[in-house]
């Protein structure tokens, strides 16, 4: 059953301390208020129209996913499936609601995936609300445009009951040009995991087994396809709705989990035109005492030749009534099964609804070269174990470089037309520069030129950086700029198209003389240590490349053979693999360490002082 409670009044706000409202209104109570009443620019609500079977819809929600890196706080979302290719087939899930097709049909869609922006009309666009892929600058025009009406909302859901409670408030801050306008509250679900058709078009949705994560996908709009009528849209107007309903366990016969839903409220002129639009943040009522949300997981640059990555994310605290927090701890898993735990304290308050910024400490992959999944979850808060233990949350990192035994190389930069935004560096694992171009003359049309340098690395980890000051690379447009890294000998070490943003980072780790590999058999394996020599405190990385898959045990021996350090066994993938020796304190000396796998073997000597 859905209960509404709908305040209205108009006139005397001017007189309000910011911040608050009167006691009571008409003998209902008001207890804060959650709308600004400062006159501000509209937001931006994105209605993606999409379906499984739309082949081209992944690429059209990585472009909904990059708007929204741009502008993460001012541009909502939602995905409406809808029309022939949203229809499941054999045992799918059902991702449509019961207004899909009625959008579908309202706002005249005749291809997907395609989206508006407010409903808006704009310039050049044949008086219609819907376009292809045109979507940024349409969010950055809505984003420049004044809003006469601001929206405020909340909601609150009984953990054990599923009764959602959503508050709106809405106050004028100039005359709407319409007598009437209309509220309206769209339920969502994200995390439902899927098929999608060419899934790979969004690699950052798309899941290890070729399965696909589906986000902002509407379940329901609460107040109906028309909204809730608002009748006093003048000056000074105060609007507050509450808004009371029983959430399903399951939509579509598809589970809907209480943190996976959310809610968004706007306000439209009518069918078209949405004036501003805003995301009710949930909390819970009579939940487990620790309930956090993780969201905008993004792998920090961290530019060291190993398997090391660090991970920054934003920790939004999502139970009412708990104690502080002082600390949360977590835990993170590699696809090897291995884990590693850190710990972030808090600083300040952390109440409900409250987001923390967290950067993680380095983290080991369990190999280089290829992206993995990773998971993340929460173990302990204050040092206490949960009483209630959330899913995992899933993100993908990877650490690319190229290991060499001589220090020579040659780069090959070729520039596009504007060679005044190009910049690049080499530096050296202490940060100090070997080589740096500032800028290249521009050329007199669209085109490339070449730029050929012959360089020397330094021992340790160099990083290489091109930058461009547009963020659009240099293949975009104006030339097929690209760029490569190859051995003194011709072999090419790496390579990029040019269709990189603001900056591309390449890592190369030089191995001086001394390191080179010693192996046993005709099939055997090229190993590279460093450092080498290395102090009995510190960790040696382990180098070597496979053709394919292979177990392999790694062990340290000493020079007459006996075994001082047994690493185990486990199996490698294919490529570059990086592998830590913690030395665990061994004597000063000659060293062996040894690789073995079926039909493969690979030596290395190793110097500890």
């Amino acid at each position: 059953m859905r209960k509404t409670r709908l305040i209205s009044l108009c006139g005397i706000l001017l007189a309000w301390l910011p911040g608050s409202l009167p006691a009571t209104i008409a003998a209902q109570e008001i207890k804060d208020t959650i709308v600004s009443m400062e006159p501000s620019y509209r937001k931006a609500l994105l209605e993606e129209f999409t379906g499984m079977h739309c082949s081209n819809c992944p690429a059209g929600h990585a472009v909904a996913n990059e708007i929204h890196a741009y502008y993460p706080d001012d541009c909502f979302f939602i995905n409406i499936h809808a029309g022939n290719l949203a229809i499941p087939y054999g045992g799918e899930i059902d991702l449509r609601s019961a207004y899909g097709d009625s959008l579908f049909s309202m706002m005249d869609v005749s291809s997907i995936p395609c989206a508006s922006v407010n409903r808006h009309v704009f310039p050049g666009n044949s008086g219609y609300v819907m376009m292809s892929y045109a979507w940024l600058q349409a969010v950055e025009d809505i984003l420049s445009m004044d809003a006469y009406v601001n929206i405020g909302a909340t909601a609150s859901v009984d953990w054990k009951s599923r009764e959602l409670t959503v508050r709106v408030q809405l106050y004028y801050t100039e005359d709407s040009p319409k007598d009437t306008n209309y509220l309206h509250i769209a339920l969502l679900q994200s995390s439902i995991v899927g098929t999608q058709d060419r899934g790979e078009l969004n690699p950052d949705q798309t899941t290890e087994d070729g399965r696909y994560i589906h986000k902002h996908v509407l379940r329901d709009l609460l107040t109906g396809l028309s909204g809730e009528t608002i009748s006093t849209t003048k000056k000074d107007c105060f609007v507050e709705k509450v808004f009371k309903e029983t959430l399903p366990e399951q939509f579509n016969q598809t589970d809907m989990p209480l943190l996976d839903i959310q809610l968004l409220a706007f306000v439209s002129e009518s069918e078209t035109e949405i004036v501003n639009v805003c995301e009710a943040p949930v909390f819970f009522n009579n939940s487990p005492e620790y309930v956090f949300d993780i969201d905008n997981i993004q792998q920090l640059p961290h530019y060291t030749c190993d398997q090391d990555i660090r991970l920054t994310f934003e920790l939004t605290n999502r139970s009412l009534g708990s104690e502080s927090v002082q600390s949360v701890d977590f835990l993170i898993e590699n696809p090897e099964g291995e884990q590693q735990e850190f710990s972030y304290t808090v600083q300040g308050d952390f109440k409900p609804y409250d987001s923390k910024s967290v950067e993680s400490v380095p983290l080991k992959l369990s190999q280089t070269g290829k992206e993995e999944e990773i998971r993340l979850r929460i173990t302990r808060v204050n040092g206490k174990n949960l009483n209630y233990m959330q899913e995992d949350w899933i993100t993908r990192a990877d650490k690319d470089y190229v290991v060499l035994n001589a220090p020579a190389i040659t780069l090959d930069i070729w520039q596009d037309r504007w060679g005044e935004d190009i910049s690049w560096t080499l530096r050296d694992e202490s940060g100090s520069g070997l080589a740096t171009v500032d800028t290249y003359p521009n050329l007199k049309e669209n085109g490339t030129q070449q730029h050929t340098y012959n360089m020397d690395l330094s021992e340790g980890c160099n990083v290489f950086t091109i930058r461009d000051r547009q963020g659009d690379g240099i293949n975009s447009r104006y030339g097929e700029g690209h760029l490569q890294i190859s051995k003194a000998e011709g072999e090419v070490l790496l390579q990029n198209d040019g269709t990189y943003t603001d900056s591309l980072v390449w890592l190369l780790r030089y191995f001086p003389a001394g390191n080179e590999s010693v192996s046993m058999t005709d099939a055997g394996l090229d190993l590279q240590l460093w450092p080498n020599p290395a102090s009995a405190s510190s960790e040696v990385s382990l180098a070597f490349s496979l053709d394919e898959p292979m177990a392999l045990q790694v062990s340290v021996l000493s020079v007459n053979g006996r075994q001082v350090l047994d690493l185990g066994s486990r199996l490698y993938p294919a490529g570059l693999n990086v592998a830590a020796l913690p030395l665990d304190g061994l004597a000063p000396g000659l060293y062996l360490v040894l690789l073995q796998g079926d039909g493969a073997t690979g030596l290395a000597r190793l110097v500890v002082r």
